[in-house]
């Protein structure tokens, strides 16, 4: 809903899961190949004003896709990514399948498992060689360029210290003089597995003259609180180096939750004085923080007490941008708007 402002439609005859594939039906699961998202309506808003082209990048946890290279982030309009497609990921191999929700068996992993990077002016992967001997029919040329441009990748430290730099050195090397930038960045945390850096245990001040103890694997309210500044680190070091890059003022920052928190066994939060919780549509299952902030909001900001759910951003950041919403209705039609015969299984072959 975020990526394209609309609600993803739902087919009867499967089950809408990212991980479903089913090529009798023309069935992809998540995002259905085509779909007009926000990198794509910057594209075409750039274009439509013969202004200089958005660049588009992510980075971080996909999950609306990928049983298809035409729902990956390359397939839909970004120019690059580093992630992986899944609900979450072990953070330090990137391939394990656990800790993932309870109940799933890490369905969700087996099938589009790994830690990816998709950029078109990276080295083909491989096995592209094999890749462009398929015929165009089973496997189109705009999926054989986005196929080729997909590599498996070992996270060179633990995962979101990997995004994290991944992300900064994006946003600082930048060539601001040739085009904006759109960038989003998807954190592991706080979804399962908790893991983060060894010193957010360290016994020390935490917060002002707050005195943390040492966290221990029974201690799962302070782990969470542990992830949950790891996190906070994570996206004051993203906000330093837009400033960095000298964008502070000409740049929109919108920060949001993906849902509310999940009460599992293995879980320590509380939505009170919410009523439920992730999956449900109770308001602790869907009220969430979220707020805008950057220099271009201290400038051309103004109180808005408004409801407002996620559909409603796409198009809102399309309209700060310039941009107007029927840039996102529609479908992309040619080659983006086709998948392969291939299933989902067909990943393993990187």
């Amino acid at each position: 809903a975020f990526q394209t402002g609309r609600m993803n439609s739902f087919n009867s005859d499967v089950s809408n899961k990212v991980f479903s594939f089913d090529d009798s039906i023309g069935f992809v699961g998540g995002l259905q190949p085509g779909t007009v998202t926000l990198a794509h309506a910057l594209k075409k808003y750039s274009a439509s004003t013969g202004g200089q082209e958005y660049t588009t990048s992510y980075a971080g946890k996909w999950g609306i896709g990928g049983t298809a290279w035409t729902n990956t982030p390359m397939g839909v309009g970004y120019d690059s990514f580093l992630g992986y497609w899944g609900d979450s990921i072990e953070s330090c191999d990137g391939l394990l399948p656990q800790s993932t929700v309870p109940g799933t068996d890490g369905a969700m992993m087996r099938a589009v498992p790994g830690y990816w990077k998709q950029d078109m002016s990276a080295v083909p992967n491989p096995l592209c060689d094999q890749l462009t001997t398929v015929d165009d029919q089973t496997l189109s040329v705009f999926e054989k360029v986005v196929a080729c441009s997909t590599t498996p990748l070992k996270p060179s430290q633990i995962m979101d210290r990997d995004l994290l730099d991944h992300t900064t050195n994006l946003i600082r090397g930048h060539d601001y003089s040739s085009g904006p930038l759109y960038h989003m960045h998807a954190t592991q945390i706080l979804h399962l597995p908790f893991q983060y850096p060894e010193e957010y245990d360290a016994n020390n001040t935490w917060y002002g003259d707050v005195d943390k103890p040492e966290a221990d694997n029974e201690m799962l309210r302070l782990k969470t609180t542990n992830v949950i500044k790891f996190m906070d680190d994570i996206f004051g070091e993203i906000m330093q180096s837009i400033k960095d890059a000298g964008q502070w003022d000409n740049t929109i920052v919108f920060f949001s939750s993906d849902n509310g928190g999940a009460i599992y066994s293995n879980s320590a939060n509380n939505n009170w004085p919410l009523r439920g919780a992730k999956f449900s549509t109770f308001e602790g299952g869907w009220r969430v923080p979220q707020f805008l902030s950057g220099g271009w909001i201290d400038q051309h900001g103004r109180p808005n007490r408004d409801n407002i759910v996620v559909n409603d951003w796409a198009p809102t950041l399309l309209g700060m941008a310039g941009g107007d919403r029927p840039l996102l209705l529609g479908n992309e039609t040619g080659p983006l708007a086709t998948h392969s015969k291939l299933p989902s299984t067909s990943w393993t072959k990187l």
